[in-house]
């Protein structure tokens, strides 16, 4: 449709085109007929149901333009398009065949949004919520009553713009900040965002191509402000009188309270409490994460505050305490983005520096470590000297084989030593195989 085409602009339906569901919650129900358009109104997938619905032998229409298929249709749909944000549109068109008995009150048809165009279904129950099935209406109004947040997704197409949600409760409406008429037709992709685990998503997805009865996953989703949530999802397979699977059921829990009670009891079980570095347990954690990338250009820093016994002797551990804060404020004033700090000693701090460019930029940050500690402490009104002892290893250095994170931190720790050894306040580089390690 041409730009500034007035039949683009967004409107309100007349009247007798409102939506008035016949079963509160749902779109369609599995097996019912349903085509999918994209925004050209070209056809990307319809069930054998909407063949029949049309009266065609069981032909393939993939990539027919809907104006041929159905004229009306297409004129239909493209006047709407803008409307069908605010959720589906029933209508009532003249068979494209011509001559079949519903020609003179025309065939009913329901419209909606999907993520990747539109979809046309055409829904079996087409009476007022008075005259449904008292039973059934009780079944609707209790998956709307239920505290979980609930959904039912179509099994085809499982590819975008599908899985098609054809049921939404006013649980999960609300929980997601959605009006349910905005949730059906799309597909949970909507909940989705930068920080959704795409692992996750992938397992998930393989089992549901297998049709698995233990799906479920922990993703971080996000409500229709931006906002996002912990949601735990569990999803069982739907199947008809004759066994056959069509469609899913999933259940929506927020478990972002729990979440963040496990993030804190990791980070206190990883996290030194006085410095709130890594203590020696979270380094060795997260050095286990990294992977081939993160290995390229690896260093360590290990490094010793000099003469800390000395200190704590003559003024108390709680004085000392105040001493190593003052170390770290230093240290983190200089490191990267990407470093990290981690106290795995009383007076052992190690410092993992990423992409580094060979031995002389490790000892260059290395420098700065020194250069910030400097200047005096004042403690008490008295100056204190502080300085460090450092041992610099790089993932390339002599020793250090078959990429073990660990074998780099020991060389580290060996040089370290050997700046001690030097006469404190120095820094010993483990240089790659082709040069003698060196102190400055």
């Amino acid at each position: 449709m041409p730009e500034g085409d007035p039949q683009s602009i967004h409107r309100e339906p007349a009247d007798d085109q409102r939506w008035r569901p016949a079963l509160p919650g749902f779109l369609l129900l599995p097996g019912e007929g349903l085509l999918l358009v994209d925004h050209e109104y070209r056809i990307t997938w319809h069930n054998a149901a909407w063949l029949e619905h049309l009266e065609l032998a069981e032909v393939d229409l993939i990539g027919e333009s809907l104006a041929s298929i159905w004229p009306a249709l297409a004129g239909d749909l493209e006047r709407l398009a803008g409307s069908l944000g605010q959720g589906p549109i029933d209508r009532r068109l003249p068979h494209p065949r011509g001559g079949a008995a519903q020609a003179s009150e025309g065939l009913p048809v329901r419209l909606f949004q999907t993520d990747g165009g539109f979809g046309i279904g055409r829904p079996g129950i087409q009476t007022t919520d008075t005259s449904v099935d008292p039973s059934i209406h009780l079944l609707c109004t209790l998956l709307n009553t239920v505290n979980e947040a609930l959904l039912v997704t179509l099994g085809q197409p499982l590819d975008s713009p599908g899985p098609i949600i054809i049921f939404a409760n006013s649980r999960l409406a609300a929980y997601n900040g959605y009006d349910r008429d905005q949730i059906l037709g799309r597909s949970p992709r909507m909940f989705q965002g930068p920080e959704s685990d795409r692992q996750q998503l992938h397992r998930f997805r393989e089992g549901l191509k297998e049709w698995r009865h233990d799906l479920s996953m922990e993703i971080i989703n996000y409500r229709r402000n931006g906002e996002p949530h912990w949601a735990e999802i569990s999803a069982a397979p739907l199947r008809n009188t004759q066994g056959e699977y069509q469609g899913w059921v999933a259940v929506q829990r927020n478990i972002t309270d729990r979440k963040t009670l496990e993030k804190q009891l990791l980070d206190q079980a990883s996290t030194d409490p006085l410095t709130g570095a890594l203590n020696r347990r979270g380094l060795k954690d997260r050095m286990a994460m990294m992977t081939a990338p993160d290995l390229e250009g690896l260093g360590v820093i290990y490094a010793d505050v000099d003469h800390l016994k000395r200190f704590n002797d003559a003024h108390g551990h709680g004085d000392g305490d105040l001493l190593l804060l003052e170390i770290i404020r230093r240290i983190r004033s200089v490191l990267r983005d990407n470093d990290l700090l981690a106290r795995v000693g009383g007076d052992e701090f190690v410092v993992v520096l990423p992409k580094l460019q060979g031995a002389d930029h490790a000892r260059r940050l290395a420098e700065r470590l020194q250069v910030a500690m400097r200047d005096p402490w004042l403690h008490r009104g008295l100056p204190v000297q502080l300085s460090l002892s450092m041992g610099v290893a790089l993932m390339n250095s002599a020793n250090v084989t078959g990429r073990d994170a660990e074998a780099l931190l020991q060389l580290a720790d060996q040089a370290m030593y050997q700046a001690k050894a030097s006469g404190r306040r120095a820094i010993h580089v483990a240089v790659p195989e082709s040069g003698e390690p060196c102190s400055s």
